[in-house]
């Protein structure tokens, strides 16, 4: 195996003189090692589990109590933010029981992707493919649609709360999780160029290949670094819907080349005879 690899590696180089390396093909085997090693590593990263969410929707729709949760709500107002009594303007301190879709103030974002609405305080609206909290005035007694002004029951209001929820905070969970995939990837990246510069001054120590000396070494695994990555970046610039975050990587990348090139010049250099 050992000697199998040997011939892999120096099969990909091509000597113009008798003591000449190509950099060029250093950096392809360079590049291809680096791809095998992260690409299943970043493909394989995992941000969102939606099932969870998915399973308890749908526990949630099958329990829901429309006609209950509608006739309570009638007996209440929103007055300053507050839901209150419509017969003495007493605020509600006591929670309903039922899972509504009617809360006061948006919940934080971990709240919504449990699906806690256990804790009514006013309606949502949808505006476009904003969720929209309620003004006051707005009546409750009736939830309606403001773009069509077609009246909803409780049941098509959460559904179109869970539609909204697709389309809104899953979205930002997902940017949030491929930026953390772009840094997981970039760090392991690091480390495998780190251990690449040490494996390839090994075998420059050993005379397996000749470097002119240890910069470009360090070079060469610099790239073996940055390419991947740069790859990575534009895919996920075209199929993550991560523009903003994959673009800073991309010119982090693009940097990174130009350091490198400056660092080691990649040129072929004959050693002295």
């Amino acid at each position: 195996m050992r000697s199998s690899l040997k011939n892999i590696l120096t099969s990909a180089y091509v000597y113009r003189q008798r003591r000449s390396l190509n950099t060029f093909g250093m950096v392809v085997v360079i590049l291809v090692l680096s791809l095998i090693l992260t690409l299943p590593f970043a493909l394989g990263f995992q941000g969102v589990n939606n099932e969870v969410f998915d399973q308890s929707y749908q526990e949630l729709l099958a329990d829901f109590p429309s006609q209950r949760v509608d006739q309570k709500l009638k007996d209440y107002a929103l007055q300053e933010g507050q839901l209150v009594s419509r017969e003495g303007s007493e605020e509600r301190e006591q929670k309903l029981d039922e899972p509504a879709i009617s809360i006061g103030f948006l919940p934080e974002l971990e709240e919504l992707d449990t699906l806690f609405l256990n804790n009514p305080s006013a309606f949502i609206f949808l505006e476009d493919m904003m969720v929209y909290q309620p003004r006051e005035g707005d009546d409750f007694s009736a939830p309606y649609n403001r773009n069509t002004q077609t009246k909803l029951s409780s049941q098509e209001l959460l559904e179109q709360f869970y539609q909204n929820y697709q389309k809104n905070y899953r979205k930002n969970q997902k940017y949030l999780f491929v930026g953390m995939r772009h840094i997981l990837f970039l760090l392991f990246l690091i480390l495998y160029s780190l251990l690449a510069a040490v494996v390839l001054n090994r075998l420059r120590l050993a005379q397996r290949f000749d470097f002119y000396n240890l910069k470009e070494c360090y070079g060469a695994s610099l790239l073996s670094l940055i390419l991947p990555s740069l790859l990575a970046s534009l895919w996920g610039y075209f199929h993550l819907n991560n523009r903003l975050m994959a673009l800073l990587v991309i010119l982090f990348s693009i940097g990174q080349l130009i350091m490198a090139y400056h660092f080691t010049g990649f040129k072929e250099k004959s050693l002295p005879k």
